[in-house]
């Protein structure tokens, strides 16, 4: 099969980084692999008269207006199938999900996301799955207690200075305040600033001392039926601008609650990321080095344990996670229904003080359960497993399509 491998934007190239080794597992296997560099390359870089029969690209990258990419990509239109494998919340690209392309299989990071698109967004999407994030393993020996020199690790930019506030700019991409605010308005059921304000901050509210792993779109239908308001009703537009808010502001809350669990245990927090050096606990985090993506595997293996906020995903996987768990260091994470399933017993959550002292302080007990974290890892999320299972799931659909 050839496999056109798109490539995008994203921060840190993350994203270019996993789509370059998933091509690279493709080849392995036996697949002819072609990149087309999106942003450099306005035209198809390879020989025209190979006929692709599959594309993948991580969060739609080539879904622009009505995927016009596909049309300078050498294929039989008919047979050629896209794989898009989306690691954001689907309200983060819903107009990419919304475009016309067919023959796609949409394969999210999170098993609640399918759900929320084919329930709420007008699609033609005719396949989607669940499929884990993958993880990649240093090439580094894998390092028992005693070799590890970092004892709690933090890979990422900072959120926020200090524990983040509400103070809503409504200010989204190329918007200003009033645009925003006042698109808000008219296309919702919300009838001023204050109505606006007090909607997001209900939302936040009801995450925060919800304990069951609700998405923040189920907290958005909650609380619209709560205060009345007809949130189906609502433009997609209208949904991300309360979702993004929401979003941001629980995402910075949960990276700055783990830092300042993490630094009550006594232990050192190293932190490799830019911006570090402005944040209100700088003085008490060593490192603040920022550092190339392609370092984190070597810098997982070399911690005991790794602080990986899940971005919300409460139904999912997070590449913090999985990237710390292949490599044998034990995750802090606030968590989702699917590591309490999966990785029962192997994970930290904010609840766990005495369990992280211990696994601190004691060189069996961490050996034992790095040990077997990154067992379960090895088989199911590497990068192979990865590539393994996205070409099953063509495999699944081209029988269907038969």
């Amino acid at each position: 099969m050839n496999i056109a491998i798109l490539l995008g934007y994203s921060q840190y190239n993350v994203l270019r980084y996993w789509a370059v080794k998933l091509g690279k597992e493709f080849g392995k296997i036996g697949h002819n692999v072609f990149y087309w560099d999106l942003p450099s390359q306005k035209k198809w870089p390879h020989d025209p008269n190979k006929k692709i029969n599959m594309v993948f690209a991580f969060n739609a990258w080539n879904a622009v207006g009505s995927c016009y990419m596909h049309d300078k990509i050498p294929s039989i239109k008919e047979q050629l199938i896209t794989v898009w494998f989306m690691v954001d919340n689907p309200l983060y690209h819903h107009n990419r999900l919304c475009c016309d392309l067919e023959n796609r299989i949409v394969l999210y990071n999170d098993e609640s996301y399918g759900d929320i698109v084919n329930k709420n967004f007008k699609t033609n999407i005719k396949a989607d799955a669940f499929l884990p994030h993958p993880g990649t393993a240093s090439n580094n020996s894998l390092n028992s207690y005693s070799q590890r020199d970092i004892d709690i690790l933090l890979t990422g930019s900072l959120k926020e200075e200090g524990r983040p506030t509400r103070d809503f700019d409504f200010s989204i991409q190329e918007y200003i305040h009033d645009e925003v605010l006042k698109l808000l308005i008219e296309e919702t059921d919300l009838k001023n600033e204050k109505d606006a304000r007090d909607f997001i901050n209900d939302v936040i509210d009801y995450l925060i001392t919800d304990s069951s792993y609700l998405s923040i779109w189920d907290a958005m239908l909650h609380v619209a039926g709560a205060c009345k308001k007809d949130i189906l009703s609502w433009t997609k537009q209208s949904w991300y601008i309360v979702f993004i808010k929401a979003d941001t502001y629980l995402r910075s809350l949960e990276q700055y609650e783990l830092i300042e669990f993490a630094l009550g245990s006594g232990f050192k927090v190293h932190v490799y990321g830019n911006g570090w050096e402005n944040h209100a606990l700088a003085s008490q985090l060593a490192g603040k080095i920022p550092v190339n993506f392609n370092a984190i595997p070597d810098l997982n293996a070399r911690a005991k344990i790794c602080i990986a906020s899940n971005a919300y995903h409460t139904h999912g996987t997070h590449e913090k996670f999985i990237n710390a768990a292949i490599n044998g260091a034990i995750p802090l994470t606030s968590g989702s229904s699917y590591y309490d399933r999966e990785f029962s017993g192997l994970f930290l959550t904010v609840k766990d003080t005495d369990i992280m002292k211990r696994l601190l302080a004691d060189e069996d007990y961490f050996n034992k359960l790095s040990d077997k974290i990154r067992k379960k890892t090895e088989k199911d999320y590497s990068i192979s497993a990865c590539a393994r299972k996205i070409l099953r799931f063509v495999r699944e659909y081209q029988k269907y399509c038969q």
